[in-house]
């Protein structure tokens, strides 16, 4: 494999393309490695969301990148579709090129056996208090606590530009953010002077994050909705029966009429995690359906009590 040139990132260029890929993908992260990639891929499924933090020992006792790797290679799928994210241990500057660079040629495009990715995202906009590691070459230890600047602010500038870089270098065709703010995205945009191409955020009936998406959408963000089904059963929303009444009424799944609700609301990408093959092949059958919920039924979803987010993602105090 011939992985980008490392050291030639700052002289080449490019021209930023839009999202054009898969609007269901197979999410990879939580649930133990709860995904089922070869069943994904016998499915008709050609797009995977992964990311460096998303190793198990459960179901598939691999990291996400290999898992999906192997289960590609083994099909013969020839033109898979890639989302990966790397997390913020690694923010930096691309001049740190043992660092932040070569674990993407590395840790990334390595185990994936490709030249470049689709999409890729920086995982988190920092870390909490908790975490092992928060303080990445970037760290401004100086400026931590809650009334504080944010020790990450300088991390978030230097990582998307090291994005950026990477993809003129040509390593990836779209670049982003995961679990970003609008407060985040703003600093990167008054550093930078360039919106993320692309924000992935848990979207979902019972999480509408109504603001955050808005103001993606007026900036040409596209959206990636991760527990788009708000993990199926396991908070009631597919026995929700607003959802029950739609599936009826359009004669498909209730995790269907949710994936519609996604499209109609935020026009985006859905991200939903399955082992169940039954359950990849209505996913992936969604884009097809023809009909549309009617506003009715949108309303009446949208008007879900909003039980807040499912998935943990703070940087307190050090945002």
């Amino acid at each position: 494999m011939n992985t980008f040139a490392l050291l030639s990132l700052s002289a080449l260029s490019v021209t930023a393309s839009p999202y054009a890929g898969p609007s269901v993908i197979l999410g990879t992260g939580g649930g133990g490695g709860g995904f089922n990639a070869p069943a994904w891929v016998e499915n008709g499924g050609t797009g995977f969301n992964m990311a460096l933090a998303y190793c198990y020992t459960q179901f598939t006792p691999q990291c996400s990148h290999a898992a999906v790797a192997n289960a590609v290679t083994a099909a013969g799928l020839k033109n898979p579709f890639y989302v990966t994210k790397i997390e913020p241990e690694d923010m930096g500057p691309t001049t740190l090129i043992w660092g932040f660079v070569r674990t993407v040629t590395r840790d990334v495009l390595s185990e994936l056996n490709v030249n470049k990715v689709d999409v890729l995202l920086w995982h988190q906009a920092g870390r909490d208090s908790n975490a092992n590691n928060y303080r990445p070459p970037c760290f401004n230890a100086s400026a931590a606590g809650p009334s504080g600047p944010g020790a990450y602010a300088a991390c978030r500038v230097q990582g998307y530009q090291s994005l950026l870089d990477i993809q003129k270098a040509g390593g990836a065709t779209t670049i982003g953010v995961s679990n970003y703010d609008q407060n985040q995205l703003e600093q990167l945009y008054d550093a930078l002077g360039v919106w993320p191409e692309a924000l992935e955020i848990e979207i979902h009936p019972y999480f509408l994050n109504t603001d955050l998406v808005n103001f993606a959408l007026q900036r040409n963000i596209t959206l990636l909705a991760y527990a788009p089904l708000a993990i199926g059963n396991k908070y009631g929303l597919l026995s929700e029966p607003v959802v029950l009444a739609a599936a009826a009424a359009h004669s498909c799944s209730p995790a269907q009429v949710i994936l519609k609700w996604h499209w109609q609301y935020h026009g985006g990408i859905v991200l939903p995690r399955s082992t169940n093959s039954s359950h990849q092949i209505e996913n992936l059958a969604a884009p097809k359906l023809t009909f549309t919920l009617t506003e009715t039924e949108m309303n009446s979803l949208s008007s879900l009590p909003q039980k807040g987010k499912i998935y943990g993602t703070s940087c307190t105090p050090f945002c």
